[in-house]
């Protein structure tokens, strides 16, 4: 019987299911190909539909699959940007607050990079920097960039050293601590024009990373030394830098300027010895029924090291709370109990302006500094009687005022130096700005010489006035004996030495002078602190 030859399609569609005879070389397997198509043979039409069937259900199976795989492939590259966007993202991160990495993490990095450096022994190639400097390895090419003290040479750093060749001389220490001078060639001894031309180098100045090629001596930069304008223009950006320092450690003082809220602010009194912080602290305690976490030790003597806040009643009816902020243990003391986060302190007084602010941290409260400010000069001698009284040290017994104002004993431009945050070393005039600037911004000021009037601007300020009258603080403040001590110009309770007449230390005397010297910056804060007093009239 001959072979009937199917169309294209029904070729493919033989292919498709195995029954194509035509690929088979057995007439057993044709006969069982031909045996397979009987509708072929009988019903071509019947075949032909079925074919079409067949063929419409393939191809949408192959479309379904590769719109399938299209779909995938298109999520591999979207998951492939996603992924290449996030190690960009992470890498900008990473450099943008570089600054704020634990050093722990930093310390581990750079071990790591270290260890990989040392680790990897790099290939040697000859002629190269690295054959020239195993190979020259007598002197060392760069020295260290700092110099000891006795003036030899400094100690060598082992990791980061160079060595050249011995036809070089030693290494000149230049005075900035990031550069050192280039050798000269021992060689160019006898050329005087080339000797001229080292010489006007001498004070040139190169990175103390040199690099040699091939044994080639490299290209001198040439860094000159900083100008006057330049030296200028540094001092001014370290001068800010460190005012935002000192601002950002007092960020949790509130600006005076910003009403006071009971809920959110605590009232911060910044004390400055022998301004009548004595006479404030009865008034506060006595007068306002403040209260108060205290720097007198003897007011809560017996109870500065309890476990837990407490608050002591003298028996004139004084509260104070149990911690003692005369000193820097006390002050971390209060830290640890959470003082300013309380709710028990009306007031807290210290002289630590800066220590005092760490109370701030990590609560939602914020201090409102007030302070009162005197006269620099007549504190001066208040602290010269007051020594006289109370030290200990017998040399004070004996001692003249002339002699207290010539020695070491007396202060100098104790509240700059407060301010500044700068307790030893000498002060500069960016000092004065830091202690105005702070002054200016954080402080609400009462002036010693104006007590009542200052009494009554922070009764006002802190809304004390509403617990009571003013007629009943005026006078709770006769029957304290307060007004008879302003009105006799002793501004000071407790022992003191004995009266110095004002004429010993009028103006144009020689204590006088002297005074005046070691607290010129205090005087003319002083001078400030009455302007800024004059303005602030308005906000009370």
């Amino acid at each position: 019987m001959p072979r009937i030859k199917p169309t294209k399609k029904q070729y493919d569609y033989l292919n498709s299911i195995g029954a194509n005879p035509y690929n088979s070389d057995d007439e057993e397997n044709f006969s069982q190909s031909q045996s397979s198509l009987p509708s072929f043979q009988s019903s071509r039409s019947g075949l032909s539909l079925s074919q079409r069937r067949e063929m419409s259900s393939v191809f949408q199976s192959r479309d379904k699959l590769m719109l399938a795989e299209m779909q995938l492939d298109e999520e591999r590259r979207r998951g492939r940007c996603m992924l290449f966007a996030c190690i960009v993202l992470s890498v900008f991160c990473m450099a943008l607050f570089k600054d704020r990495w634990p050093d722990d993490i930093k310390k581990a990095i750079i071990d790591l990079l270290d260890d990989g450096t040392r680790n990897t022994a790099p290939h040697i190639v000859p002629g190269s920097t690295e054959e020239f400097i195993n190979h020259h390895s007598s002197t060392t090419m760069v020295a260290p960039v700092a110099q000891s003290s006795s003036g030899g040479e400094a100690p060598e750093d082992e990791d980061d050293s160079y060595t050249s060749s011995s036809s070089l001389s030693s290494v000149v220490y230049y005075k900035n601590e990031d550069m050192a001078v280039l050798p000269k060639k021992n060689e160019d001894k006898g050329n005087d024009s080339n000797n001229e031309d080292v010489a006007d180098q001498s004070n040139a100045t190169v990175p103390v990373d040199v690099d040699f090629r091939e044994g080639i001596r490299p290209p001198v930069t040439i860094v000159p030394e900083p100008t006057e304008e330049q030296k200028q223009k540094n001092k001014e950006e370290a001068i800010m830098e460190e005012l935002q320092q000192h601002l950002d450690n007092l960020s949790k003082y509130l600006k005076w300027n910003l009403p006071y809220k009971p809920d959110r602010d605590v009232p911060v009194y910044w004390a400055i010895p022998l301004t009548g912080t004595d006479l404030l602290d009865r008034v506060m305690a006595k007068c306002y029924d403040l209260v108060q976490a205290t720097d007198q030790v003897n007011l809560i003597s017996g109870h500065e090291e309890e476990k837990i806040l407490n608050v002591v009643t003298e028996d004139d009816g004084s509260k104070y709370m149990n911690v003692n902020l005369g000193n820097l243990s006390g002050v971390k003391r209060a830290q640890e109990l959470r003082l300013a986060s309380s709710g028990s302190v009306d007031v807290i007084r210290s002289s630590y302006l800066y220590e005092i602010a760490l109370l701030f941290q990590s609560t939602a409260k914020y201090g409102k500094c007030f302070t009162m400010v005197r006269n620099p000069i007549e504190r001066s001698i208040d602290v010269f009687r007051k020594l006289k009284a109370t030290s200990e040290n017998p040399v004070f017994q004996s001692m003249t005022l002339e002699e207290y104002t010539n020695s070491p004993y007396s202060e100098d431009n104790w509240m700059v130096r407060f301010l500044s945050n700068e307790m030893e070393g000498k002060l500069d005039e960016h000092h004065l700005d830091l202690a105005k600037h702070v002054l200016g911004r954080k402080c609400f000021i009462g002036l010693t010489e104006n007590f009542a009037e200052s009494i009554r601007r922070f009764a006002a300020y802190f809304n004390w006035d509403q617990r009571y009258s003013g007629e009943i603080v005026n006078q709770c403040m006769v029957e304290l004996n307060i007004m008879k001590h302003l009105n006799e110009g002793d501004v000071n309770l407790g022992s003191m030495g004995p009266a110095v007449p004002k004429e010993t230390y009028a103006e144009g005397t020689k204590i006088y002078k002297t005074l005046t010297k070691l607290n010129a910056m205090d005087t003319e804060l002083y001078k400030y602190s009455i302007a800024l007093f004059n303005r602030q009239s308005l906000y009370s």
